[in-house]
């Protein structure tokens, strides 16, 4: 709850009386327009002379909550691809604890993009969510999973140093290196 305020305390007494605002769903589950109980309490020093009555006809939204997938081995480095192979069964992050949410018979795909980056939205195909708890959960087109794509470690081959004049510095000229390691598809776009 926010946003209420005290009506009836006295002018003197304003700075002395506060508002601590709860409440409480009928329910855990999603809903539209839910029923909500307020338990608002009042401190300060001068609380005590007051007596609070609680308001009444409140509602709220409970929306659905969005889980993402948990695929064992889909980390990997970067290769240019998109390509995840799990290696044991894909399973749900997100579910609350105590909620019985399973996931379905499907498959991902790939991940949405070829790039480095930590938790990864995946494409899937087939997935749904059951359980008792499934309807307070969804899985989105493009769920985030726990799966990383880990930057491709690059080596510099065949650099060399040219001889110079004294100059007062510690500047070499190199030149000559070429990246190894660099996919194939990259080629151009990595200088």
């Amino acid at each position: 709850l926010s946003n209420g305020t005290l009506v009836g305390v006295v002018v003197a007494d304003a700075a002395n009386v506060t508002l601590t605002q709860a409440g409480t769903f009928a329910d855990k589950n999603v809903g539209v327009a839910k029923a909500v109980t307020a338990t608002n309490t009042i401190g300060g020093t001068e609380s005590g002379n007051y007596a609070l009555t609680q308001p009444t006809g409140l509602s709220a939204d409970i929306t659905v909550k969005a889980l993402g997938l948990d695929i064992p081995g889909a980390t990997r480095t970067y290769d240019g691809s998109t390509s995840i192979t799990p290696t044991g069964a894909i399973g749900l992050t997100g579910v609350i604890g105590g909620d019985t949410v399973n996931l379905g018979v499907g498959s991902v795909t790939g991940f949405v993009n070829k790039n480095v980056g930590v938790n990864k939205p995946v494409t899937y195909t087939g997935f749904v969510l059951n359980g008792t708890d499934a309807t307070n959960y969804s899985l989105p087109a493009n769920p985030a999973s726990t799966a990383d794509i880990t930057a491709k470690a690059l080596t510099v081959s065949g650099t060399t140093v040219a001889n110079k004049v004294y100059d007062g510095t510690t500047t070499a000229s190199l030149s000559n290196g070429t990246l190894v390691g660099v996919v194939v598809a990259d080629a151009a776009n990595v200088t």
